[in-house]
């Protein structure tokens, strides 16, 4: 059983180191005005009270882009599907929501002070890649114009 923990707390501190340096999780993407902010501020942080101010603003501007895409794919849809969108999107907020509780519980039990900015870095790319997948969604249906970096 500690053998069970303690690989479970080495892989979340390789996995964290990994968020960290590299700012996601998964393949690179095209570079986002927002997230060239979060970089820029990150390098200029001086400890991990500033690493959090940095992720709670790029935060709120990916929350911003997110209502943006999904406002742009509403408008892009016919009724029935803009139900279907709006029941999607209740959903992807309560799994959200749960999926953050979760990251703090865990975290919160760590010692040291970088679990607060990575469980706010985690946040930060939920939202990030529903912003972009809903962006994508929008340009899938609009079927014209050039195409987003962004999306796959």
């Amino acid at each position: 059983m500690p053998d069970d923990a303690l690989r479970r707390r080495m892989g979340l501190c390789i996995l964290t180191a990994f968020f960290l340096v590299t700012g996601h999780v998964g393949p690179a993407r095209a570079e986002h005005p927002v997230d060239a902010a979060l970089e820029a501020c990150r390098e200029k942080a001086l400890d991990t009270v500033s690493i959090s101010q940095c992720t709670a603003k790029a935060l709120t501007q990916w929350d911003q882009e997110l209502n943006l895409a999904y406002k742009a794919l509403m408008d892009a849809l016919p009724p029935e599907a803009r139900t279907a969108l709006t029941a999607a999107q209740r959903e992807w907020i309560r799994f959200r929501d749960a999926d953050a509780a979760f990251i703090r519980a865990d975290l919160a039990a760590q010692d040291g002070t970088i679990w607060s900015p990575t469980a706010g870095s985690y946040i930060l790319d939920l939202t990030r890649k529903r912003a972009i997948q809903l962006r994508c969604y929008a340009k899938m249906t609009e079927m014209e114009g050039p195409a987003d970096p962004l999306c796959p």
